[in-house]
């Protein structure tokens, strides 16, 4: 079954509200959702595209985006969801390596991040406000999103359905300590069971009001946040703006069950309010990066609320969850029970398991695993090995089956819920003029987790320029992976 043919087939009422733009104070029912999914996705075979094509998907958070993820996974599409923090730098690694027919974004995202030289390329064709359509050489090939609207549908998109030989859904970009990028390939399969899983273990219940504050371009919001609540015929709110403040005030107007965060989210919560603001939620769940314990107690503090720690990657989707009775925030949680196929272990050398107690090696097995990294035959051996996915994390089960986190094999750092490959950043300092030697490391922080350091050595007889070499990363590198420069001298 089709993610979109899943999804289609829960009956909320149709007038029951599918989502609220908090921006805009909009709202959208699930009959009228459905029927712009369908009808865009009329517009997409009008305008020629194939199953099998890639397709970048780079707006924010908002009724469109989901619309159009949905819309090209009915027409058997695969879609590329991007950051629109993107620098030119990043997008032009990823957009070399998955060569998409088609962008979905917007004015600003073209402005500011994406290069027009990938625009011009005869196959692409990209929907953007009509401001820019004459900006490149390709803009005959260009149609203004709303125009994409408004027509009538032939009776097969009553039901969705994507061809046998095209089982992948999305292609999700993250990293593994390479120094580039890599693409998770995830099936349909892989998302309905993903979505099934994070049900279970989030516990979530039917006609909740979810808050979307998170990139839905990364796939714990995407599935927590989005497609789990769509599933369980929920309301999602949806906030563009990420400050602590802005999503306050959603949750004070619009009243969610249900929080999805990570530790710098709820911290800015924290931090923006008074100590008399009243937060009445069912359900807090916090994953992304490492919830130091610390955050779980000042928050059920203030709130009485048990903020719930669970645990996933981007290559397999939810894997664990504190339980609402029993919630040990010192932990990621438990494997849930009931979910077929779904398995956790921790291994030591030579794959062999590891008894209670001891630290090994995180490996996932199951449904939700990813297909392997999109057209990287040798990272996916790597990292998928007799069917275990090897995660790259350390952790343990203790004896009442809690897994806990022990530290990175692999080198990365998470920033804010947000992944940083350390070679990536040393790759990029190295390459500004003049620098002889770096050494790119990771500091604690009680906001963001871990924030990124570099000591940069600079050739000798060079002055040193922080400036410089500060303006230069910025435009290569997204915000949160440049790093404070703790020391600069000469060779």
């Amino acid at each position: 079954m089709t993610l979109t043919a899943y999804l289609e087939q829960k009956s909320p009422p149709p007038k029951y509200p599918a989502f609220i733009e908090a921006n805009s104070n909009r709202t959208v029912t699930y009959e009228e959702f459905w029927e712009s999914v369908r009808q865009l996705a009329v517009s997409l075979r009008r305008l020629g595209f194939q199953p099998g094509e890639r397709v970048v998907v780079a707006l924010p958070n908002s009724v469109a985006w989901v619309t159009s993820f949905l819309a090209l996974l009915k027409v058997g599409g695969i879609v590329i969801p991007l950051r629109q923090s993107a620098t030119p730098s990043e997008l032009k690694q990823v957009i070399t390596h998955v060569k998409p027919s088609l962008f979905i974004t917007d004015s600003a995202f073209i402005n500011r991040s994406l290069p027009f030289d990938l625009l011009d390329v005869k196959e692409q064709v990209v929907i953007f406000s009509k401001r820019f359509m004459v900006r490149t050489r390709a803009s005959k090939r260009i149609s203004h999103f709303d125009k994409l609207f408004g027509h009538g549908y032939p009776a097969e998109f009553a039901t969705s359905s994507t061809p046998p030989s095209q089982p992948v859904a999305s292609i999700h970009y993250t990293f593994r300590g390479y120094g580039y990028p890599l693409g998770a390939a995830l099936t349909h399969e892989n998302f309905v069971n993903g979505i099934t899983t994070y049900v279970q273990t989030a516990g979530l219940c039917e006609n909740q009001r979810f808050l979307a504050a998170l990139p839905f371009s990364h796939t714990y919001p995407l599935v927590g946040c989005l497609l789990a609540p769509l599933a369980v015929s929920g309301t999602v709110i949806i906030t563009q703006n990420s400050s602590g403040q802005c999503i306050w005030e959603a949750i004070q107007r619009y009243q969610p069950n249900v929080l999805t965060g990570v530790p710098a989210m709820y911290t800015s919560l924290l931090r923006t309010t008074s100590s008399s603001a009243e937060l009445n939620v069912e359900e807090a769940i916090c994953g992304g990066s490492i919830m130091p314990v610390s955050l779980y107690e000042q928050f059920y503090r203030r709130w009485y609320v048990s903020l719930r720690q669970g645990y996933g990657l981007t290559e397999c989707l939810p894997v664990t969850c504190n339980p609402s009775r029993g919630n040990r925030p010192e932990t990621l949680g438990k494997v849930v029970v009931g979910v077929d196929g779904v398995d956790v272990k921790v291994f030591g050398e030579g794959s062999q398991e590891k008894p209670v107690g001891e630290v090994g090696e995180i490996v996932v097995r199951g449904p939700t695993v990813m297909a392997g990294y999109y057209a990287m035959s040798r990272e996916t051996s790597e990292a998928i090995r007799d069917g275990w996915f090897y995660s790259g994390d350390y952790g343990w089960f203790d004896r009442d089956g809690y897994l806990h986190f022990a530290g990175v094999k692999k080198r990365i750092a998470k920033v804010g819920g947000n992944m940083v490959d350390l070679a990536e950043v040393e790759r990029e300092i190295l390459a500004c003029p003049n620098v002889l030697r770096v050494k790119v490391y990771t500091v604690p922080d009680k906001k963001f987790g871990e924030l990124v350091n570099a000591d940069i050595t600079y050739r000798d007889g060079v002055p040193h320029d922080e400036s410089t070499i500060r303006r230069y990363l910025k435009n290569r590198l997204a915000s949160y992976k440049v790093p404070f420069l703790q020391s600069l001298k000469c060779a």
